[in-house]
C-alpha cells in the first residue's frame, strides 16, 4: 500500500535520505525541517504517516505530537518517532504525546517498511 509520508527533520541528509528509501518502496514521501512547517505542511498535504525527529529547533517533536492530534484533520495520521532519545522514558513520553510508533536512529529501514504496509498500529515498537 502506497502512503504519502512527510518527514520532519532539521537534519536535511537524513530527511533526504529517508525520502529517497521511501520513494524506492513506492511510498509519495517530502520533508519539512522544523516543527512549524511541519505543521504547516501536514495540514497542506495531510498525510497518512509523518515520520518525525524528536529534537527540532524550533519546537520539540513531542509538541509537534500534541499539535497534530488537536487538529481534527490530522489526528489519524500514523505518527512515528524518529530519534535518537531511545531511552524507555523517551518511548513513554513520545506515547503520551501522541506518537504511534518510536523508531531508533538509524532506523532499521526494513522494520519501518513492515510497519507501514502491514497494520502499522499492531506492528512492532
Amino acid at each position: 500500500m502506497s502512503r504519502c509520508i512527510l518527514v520532519v527533520d532539521d537534519n536535511e541528509e537524513v530527511a533526504e535520505a529517508l525520502i529517497l528509501v521511501l520513494q524506492s518502496f513506492g511510498h509519495r514521501a517530502s520533508a519539512a525541517s522544523d516543527g512549524v512547517s511541519g505543521l504547516a505542511r501536514a495540514r497542506e498535504l495531510r498525510p497518512d504517516t509523518m515520520l518525525c525527529d524528536i529534537d527540532l529547533p524550533d519546537m520539540s517533536g513531542y509538541d509537534l505530537a500534541r499539535a497534530l492530534r488537536a487538529e481534527d484533520c490530522l489526528r489519524g495520521v500514523l505518527l512515528v518517532a524518529v530519534s535518537g532519545y531511545t531511552r524507555r522514558q523517551d518511548r513513554e513520553r513520545a506515547r503520551a504525546a501522541g506518537f504511534d510508533l518510536c523508531f531508533s536512529k538509524p532506523v532499521d529501514l526494513d522494520l519501518l517498511e513492515r510497519s507501514l504496509t502491514a497494520d502499522p498500529l499492531a506492528a512492532l515498537p
